[in-house]
């Protein structure tokens, strides 16, 4: 009799613990399958303070990359549904799927988020891309974006030759010395301007080339590669542990959004 006591006090106490969540953090545990207290919390965590700094209803793909399996990873946190519809991940090619991240082969690994700027962004004058990586190297390779030429909209944070980041629209490029790794985002704000950030602070561009305007790429963003004109190329090999997609981010914006997942990588014991 105690012992059925017992189980009974231990799944009021779990439905309990579920029903002080976050819903929008419930569904996404729920969609993935995640039983682990320390990740859920992480979640839960990351859920509410994205809504507290302004940033949820704004991002449109947001890629926890929790759970250590392509399963657990594909999903986005905005919409945990396993359609395209919803932008959760395709995986191709080689990826290695830890409790720490996913990481591409470097040759053949990328993701389809499915998320198309032509037809899902809010306005042409308006996107962010980001991603946290947990890789500091010299890898020539795009960890988030895709190209239709003459538009492009991408991260490349280095190669064999430049240790700088790397991010465009069009003819605008932005280069300045930086690691590879931490969370490293772009944002466009008006039709001739780019801004980039590392750890939600700006890097000063080298290069202010105006942009092309009036042009959305018809071609959806890849994590670990870039999608050009519908193919892969320039793949990575860095450690991915997160990734957003949406419109355009103030700098208040941007250094909450970095604040909530520098902390969410904190309690997953895998910040950089």
């Amino acid at each position: 009799m105690s012992l059925v006591n017992s189980n009974i006090n231990t799944i009021s106490a779990d439905r309990k613990s579920e029903s002080e969540l976050d819903p929008d953090a419930l569904a996404f545990i729920i969609a993935t399958g995640i039983t682990d207290p320390t990740e859920k919390i992480a979640i839960n965590t990351l859920v509410i303070d994205l809504k507290n700094g302004g940033v949820w209803t704004k991002l449109q793909a947001i890629y926890p990359v929790v759970g250590g399996t392509a399963t657990t990873h594909k999903y986005n946190l905005k919409d945990p549904q396993d359609l395209d519809a919803s932008f959760r991940l395709t995986f191709n090619g080689g990826w290695t799927h830890a409790a720490t991240g996913m990481t591409p082969n470097g040759t053949t690994g990328f993701a389809d988020t499915h998320f198309n700027p032509n037809v899902d962004l809010l306005s042409y004058t308006s996107g962010t891309i980001g991603v946290y990586s947990r890789t500091a190297n010299a890898t020539d390779g795009v960890d988030i974006g895709c190209s239709d030429s003459p538009a492009d909209l991408y991260i490349r944070p280095a190669s064999a030759t430049h240790t700088f980041l790397y991010g465009r629209i069009g003819p605008n490029t932005i280069a300045t010395t930086i690691t590879t790794d931490g969370f490293i985002a772009l944002t466009r704000g008006t039709n001739i301007v780019l801004d980039s950030y590392q750890t939600g602070l700006p890097i000063p561009p080298t290069n202010t080339n105006l942009m092309w305007t009036g042009i959305l790429i018809n071609y959806n963003i890849y994590l670990g590669a870039r999608n050009a004109g519908g193919s892969a190329d320039l793949f990575s090999d860095r450690e991915l542990a997160f990734g957003v997609i949406g419109p355009r981010l103030n700098l208040t914006e941007h250094l909450d959004l970095y604040n909530a997942i520098q902390t969410y990588q904190t309690t997953l014991s895998r910040q950089v």
